[in-house]
C-alpha cells in the first residue's frame, strides 16, 4: 500500500470523513457518483460502532495527488455521518435513534437515513422497506409537507424513530474515537 509519495498506510475514521473537505484524497473522474441506498449507509455505521472491519480502501498516487479507486461509497457514507460542509446539500441526512433496538434486532444501534425522496425515512425494523402509506401521510402532515419531494431535509427526521438525533451532533465537538461514541450511545440507551 505504501509507495513513493503515499502519505499514510492507515486512516482514522474522522480523517476519512475529512477527505471531502481537505481534498487529501480525491475522486478520479472515472468514478461514479454516490449510489448507496439508505440501508447500506445505516448498516455501515452500525458495523463501525460494533468495531467490524471496514475493508480496504484502494488509493493511487497519480501525478502527485492521491485518488480513491475503491471505497468511495464507504468514504462518502462515513463523511455523511459527520455532516461535512461539502456534503451538506447532499440528498441524505443521517440520524441515530437513541432508543435501543427491539429484541431480536441484530443491530447494536439504530442508524436512520432520510433522503429527499423519503424524507420520513425507511422502516425502523427493516431498513430496506418503505413506510406504509398511512405512516407517510402522517409524516407529511407532521412535517407540513405539501409535496413528498422536499428540497430541505433539515425540517424532517425519521418518522418512526423513537429518539432520533442527527449523528453529526453526537460526533461534533467530541473526541471522535469510535470507542467513546459507543460508550456514550450505550449510556443513553438506558435513560
Amino acid at each position: 500500500f505504501i509507495k513513493n509519495h503515499m502519505k499514510k498506510s492507515s486512516y482514522h475514521i474522522n480523517e476519512i470523513a475529512n477527505w471531502t473537505e481537505t481534498k487529501e484524497v480525491q475522486l478520479p473522474n472515472v468514478q461514479r457518483g454516490f449510489v448507496w441506498k439508505a440501508s447500506q449507509i445505516e448498516n455501515l455505521w452500525d458495523s463501525i460502532l460494533r468495531g467490524y472491519p471496514l475493508g480496504s480502501f484502494v488509493l493511487s498516487n497519480s501525478e502527485g495527488k492521491i485518488e480513491i479507486l475503491d471505497g468511495q461509497q464507504r468514504a462518502t457514507a462515513i463523511a455523511l455521518g459527520f455532516n461535512k460542509e461539502t456534503l451538506r446539500n447532499t440528498p441524505v441526512k443521517l440520524f441515530v435513534d437513541l432508543f435501543p433496538p427491539d429484541s431480536g434486532d441484530a443491530r447494536k444501534f439504530i442508524f436512520r437515513a432520510i433522503t429527499k425522496s423519503h424524507p420520513w425515512g425507511y422502516a425502523r425494523k427493516e431498513n430496506d422497506k418503505v413506510l406504509s402509506s398511512v405512516e407517510i401521510r402522517n409524516a407529511m402532515e407532521e412535517f407540513d409537507l405539501d409535496s413528498p419531494l422536499v428540497q430541505d431535509l433539515n425540517s424532517c427526521y425519521p418518522y418512526d424513530a423513537k429518539w432520533p438525533i442527527p449523528l453529526y451532533m453526537v460526533l461534533e465537538n467530541r473526541n471522535d474515537s469510535v470507542e467513546k461514541l459507543v460508550t456514550r450511545l450505550e449510556s443513553w440507551e438506558h435513560w
